[in-house]
């Protein structure tokens, strides 16, 4: 996916200095790919890949800078606030260096899951 989402950054008007974020949606163990980022105040989102295998996404973060953070589908934690997307990870995740991503706190988990 790295390299599927660095020639798509290339082919695009991808500004580095902006966030970029890929989720993850479920259609019933379909799991679909989207990265999606802003351009002149409009919100861009291009489709990544679909898949039946669900695997991290990715949070790109200015510059080259890739940092890998695991979302729940439908991504209840990834709101879009004006011409801002803002991630609403809580300050009290915790890295898992092991597996390169995020791990939800018990708080977190139940929140997704009453939204749901």
């Amino acid at each position: 996916m790295i390299t599927e989402l660095k020639e798509l950054i290339q082919t695009t008007n991808y500004n580095p200095k902006h966030l970029a974020v890929i989720w993850c949606t479920d259609d019933g163990g379909k799991f679909t790919y989207w990265v999606g980022w802003f351009v002149g105040g409009k919100f861009e989102s291009y489709q990544l890949r679909t898949g039946a295998k669900r695997i991290p996404t990715f949070c790109v973060l200015h510059q080259d800078l890739i940092q890998i953070a695991e979302f729940p589908h439908d991504n209840p934690i990834i709101k879009i606030e004006g011409n801002k997307l803002v991630l609403s990870i809580h300050k009290a995740s915790t890295w898992n260096r092991e597996f390169g991503c995020f791990e939800l706190t018990e708080w977190q988990k139940s929140k997704i899951q009453n939204a749901a």
